[in-house]
């Protein structure tokens, strides 16, 4: 990515940046940041301005992106912190198996970016499949990715709760007023617990089974994520959660042995099998 094309990216999904994140995400020094900056300011002058109390440079309200930007890079970087790159390889190399993989809009992107960046409210549309479309008010605390899907977690200011909501949900919307509220504690993204992770009691073939989790002189492997994410990791997975291992052993090939110990754990709802 050029470097006026990143002062570009910083400013649509961040909403402001610094010499340093172009020191950072391009590996120049303090001069060429600054030129970088202010070559961006002379050919774009409507899309930043200079908020000397912060020492950064800020979007303006009249802000459109000058390049096309990809909008599941913008969350890749939000996220984990990371700008992934196409290399050429030798021609062994393969397609990947397909994975449905879904456009995201990158201005519904960058809105609530903007609003996880600068603690701000995100005003949105979201379709849910539990109960239809509806109007949200969000505060957006975090965003993360599993099984191609990527996701934000967030306080609803109507239902006073944090949720997890995918982005390939959210319609349009607007970034918000400033939040100034003591949001209470997100225990279940605080909180840590364990899967415990063991073939499943009814494959034919366990030993193959042990090999994928690396068990060698044990039954079972202990997994650590968040409560907020636990179901998810076990969709991902494809881990039998119910109570008798009764799901069919060929497509979910690893069995939950913790159960009793996951039942106040809000996320396991979705987890295979949890309501058998």
């Amino acid at each position: 990515m050029e470097r006026l094309e990143l002062v570009d990216f910083l400013l649509f999904f961040r909403g402001q940046i610094q010499r340093r994140d172009l020191m950072s995400l391009s590996g120049g020094s303090i001069a060429t940041a600054t030129r970088t900056l202010t070559e961006y300011r002379r050919q774009y002058p409507e899309n930043l301005e200079y908020a000397i109390g912060q020492k950064r440079y800020l979007a303006c309200n009249t802000f459109k992106p000058a390049f096309e930007h990809d909008a599941q890079m913008a969350l890749q970087l939000l996220a984990y912190g990371e700008i992934k790159r196409s290399v050429n390889m030798p021609d062994w190399q393969f397609e990947a198996p397909v994975v449905f993989n879904h456009k995201l809009d990158t201005y519904v992107v960058a809105t609530i970016a903007n609003a996880l960046t600068n603690n701000r409210a995100a005003e949105i549309s979201y379709f849910s499949t539990t109960s239809g479309h509806e109007g949200k008010r969000l505060i957006p605390t975090a965003i993360f990715c599993s099984e191609s899907y990527w996701y934000f977690r967030a306080y609803d200011l109507k239902k006073s709760e944090y949720r997890n909501y995918r982005f390939s949900r959210c319609g349009e919307g607007i970034v918000g007023e400033a939040n100034d509220l003591q949001l209470p504690e997100d225990e279940d993204w605080q909180t840590e617990v364990t899967l415990t992770i063991a073939p499943h009691c009814q494959h034919p073939y366990p030993a193959a089974l042990k090999m994928d989790l690396g068990l060698v002189d044990k039954p079972v492997v202990n997994i650590q994520t968040r409560a907020a994410l636990a179901g998810l990791a076990l969709v991902e997975m494809r881990v039998d959660c119910s109570l008798k291992a009764c799901l069919e052993p060929r497509q979910f090939q690893m069995q939950l042995m913790n159960r009793h110990e996951l039942t106040k754990v809000s996320s396991m709802v979705i987890a295979p099998g949890w309501a058998l």
